[in-house]
């Protein structure tokens, strides 16, 4: 508890220094980078307060603090700043040569990459008025030591005619477009996409206007929106196409439409469900609305820790066969599009089972590979085997 001689008034003061110009940064030779001794903390009372008080009394005051933060307190307090008490040696320069003991703020609320994230998404946030003055507001949670080196990131600039967004850009597109699906409203964005021209590499902006979104997700490292498509295209099995998946870093002037989503809420949720299973059953970033269950087999270790890490998050994820044992047997649910161009790349390890017209497309793709492989091999049998 506090002494009954020392005003609380003074420890408040004293916290707030420890705060406003400690941390547990530290220097090359691992000591404490901006730490106070009770010289210091005195002098700084009386500078920055009007208290006036010996370093004698500072230290009695910091025993006090001491006492108080390490006292237990209860779950809902945990994460407050502690304060750290080191001794160092003669030659540390931080407040006398003669100066033993000194303190610091061991821990804090938030840690400096935390608050600086926090600004980041605070600086690139469309819905607030004054990003500058909140960006401030965190900033007073670091010592002023750290907020130096805090980066704020500006607001982002429309993107160039290039693949892979900055990552503030990609995070302000990203809070975009959450927003206008919370609030059901349109979006208009320019997509930079390839013109489909031979041998022509460059991205070519496509304005966007009106799209309905649907969700927002990450997949395989890329962020997509999933919205309505337009036009009456179809797909390979004479299916209308329902979505259209567009890659967020791709996107220019994202901005939502005073126009709301022109669709009863029960259906939009239902939509946005359907999109979300849609995009994240995509495998090699190819998805589609043919989700099939898939089993398949792994015979050697290496794949069956290739198949876990790939798909162990899916949807119906599951080994049908003992733990260890070989061949092991796997089944989920995956874009079978996408799923069998994955299945090309390990085909002397893994061999799909079911669905029947999945394996028989894979056996496809192998008898018409480009390099004659097959036609080869069965005609060198053909020759090997007697008249």
């Amino acid at each position: 508890m506090p002494s009954k001689a020392i005003p609380r008034e003074t420890l408040l003061c004293i916290d707030r220094i420890l705060r406003e110009y400690t941390d547990d940064e530290t220097d090359p030779k691992h000591n404490p980078a901006h730490a106070l001794g009770s010289g210091s903390i005195a002098a700084k009372l009386r500078d920055d307060f009007g208290i006036t008080i010996s370093a004698k009394t500072v230290s009695r005051c910091l025993e006090d603090l001491q006492a108080f933060y390490d006292r237990p307190t209860p779950s809902r307090h945990r994460g407050t700043a502690l304060l750290a008490e080191g001794e160092l040696g003669r030659t540390t320069s931080c407040d006398t040569p003669s100066a033993k003991r000194w303190y610091w703020m061991r821990s804090r609320l938030f840690e400096p990459s935390e608050v600086e994230y926090l600004a980041t998404l605070a600086k690139n946030a469309p819905r607030v008025r004054n990003p500058e003055k909140l960006c401030e507001k965190l900033g007073c949670l670091l010592s002023v030591n750290q907020r130096r080196h805090l980066a704020l990131a500006p607001r982002p600039e429309p993107l160039p005619n290039a693949i892979g967004a900055p990552i503030q850009t990609l995070l302000y597109n990203v809070n975009v477009l959450e927003e206008a699906i919370a609030k059901g409203r349109l979006v208009s964005f320019s997509y930079c996409k390839h013109d489909g021209s031979h041998g022509n590499s460059e991205l070519t902006p496509e304005r966007c206007v009106g799209y309905i979104p649907y969700c927002v997700e990450c997949v395989e490292g890329y962020y997509y929106l999933v919205a309505k498509a337009k036009g009456r295209r179809k797909s390979s099995d004479g299916k209308r196409i329902r979505f259209r998946t567009l890659r967020v870093d791709r996107m220019q002037e994202v901005a939502p439409e005073k126009r709301g989503v022109s669709l009863r809420p029960n259906d939009y949720r239902t939509l946005q469900q359907e999109a979300r299973a849609y995009i994240r059953a995509a495998v090699n970033r190819m998805p589609s609305e043919r989700i099939e269950t898939v089993r398949l087999k792994c015979y050697s270790g290496k794949s069956v820790a290739i198949v876990r890490e790939s798909f162990g998050e899916r949807e119906g994820f599951s080994q049908t066969t003992m733990e260890g044992s070989l061949p092991a047997e796997f089944t989920f649910r995956v874009s079978a599009d996408g799923f069998s161009y994955w299945a090309m790349k390990f085909l002397e390890d893994i061999e799909v089972i079911e669905p029947a017209s999945l394996r028989d497309r894979i056996i496809g793709m192998i008898e018409n590979n480009r390099y004659g492989l097959f036609e080869k091999r069965a005609s060198s049998k053909l020759k090997k085997e007697p008249a």
